[in-house]
């Protein structure tokens, strides 16, 4: 339970693997065509409100489909990556899309587009510590996937990382990954809240 919201879900996801310009390793991807809450049907892969594709790994890549380009949003200590494609093949570096002064370390990005814009969730933390635990998710805007992203707002407080936005029904839902120490198995865990705004959630 979080801020008094709960809700199941159920993920579809694809794992392909590009190769990336930076380099000759495979880069993996694993990304979800759509939260669901009830159990998984082929015609889901295809539905056409599909507009998120978010990735579960590490190295926190997304991949945005829109006007023939793929924009690929990617974690980087001074600022958000991006990588533009139009056969998700060969990737061009196109340099960052987000920094922000006084922070680093920006962590697992995700990109939805609402009401015409395009926001950035992405978690990073002052330049003036080592403590990975000030880690905070904030938003930022854009007109266009390939930014340049403006800086909104933070979003929730400390420890939050690993965004991934989801439409559902209508109405948009945050995942993110929180500690809790007080739980009887402390550690990591991804918790979901509704969201009243782009900017703010319950």
């Amino acid at each position: 339970m979080v801020n008094g919201f709960r809700k199941p879900f159920i993920y579809y996801a694809e794992f392909l693997s590009f190769r990336g310009q930076t380099g000759e390793n495979l880069i993996q991807f694993g990304f979800a065509i759509r939260h669901q809450t009830k159990e998984y049907s082929p015609e889901m892969k295809h539905n056409a409100d599909c507009q998120i594709l978010c990735v579960f790994f590490d190295l926190s890549f997304l991949l945005v489909g829109i006007g023939g380009k793929y924009y690929m949003y990617a974690t980087h200590v001074d600022g958000v990556q991006l990588y533009v494609s139009s056969d998700k093949l060969n990737w061009d570096f196109a340099g960052f899309c987000f920094t922000r002064e006084e922070y680093k370390e920006f962590w697992a990005p995700a990109v939805a587009q609402i009401g015409g814009k395009y926001y950035l969730y992405v978690s990073c933390m002052p330049s003036d510590t080592a403590d990975d635990h000030t880690q905070r998710l904030i938003t930022a805007v854009s007109e266009t996937p390939q930014g340049p992203f403006r800086y909104c707002c933070d979003l929730v407080p400390p420890f939050s990382i690993d965004a991934h936005v989801v439409q559902s029904g209508g109405e948009w839902f945050l995942f993110y990954s929180v500690n809790d120490y007080t739980a009887e198995c402390a550690g990591t865990l991804i918790v979901v809240d509704k969201m009243l705004s782009p900017t703010q959630v319950c």
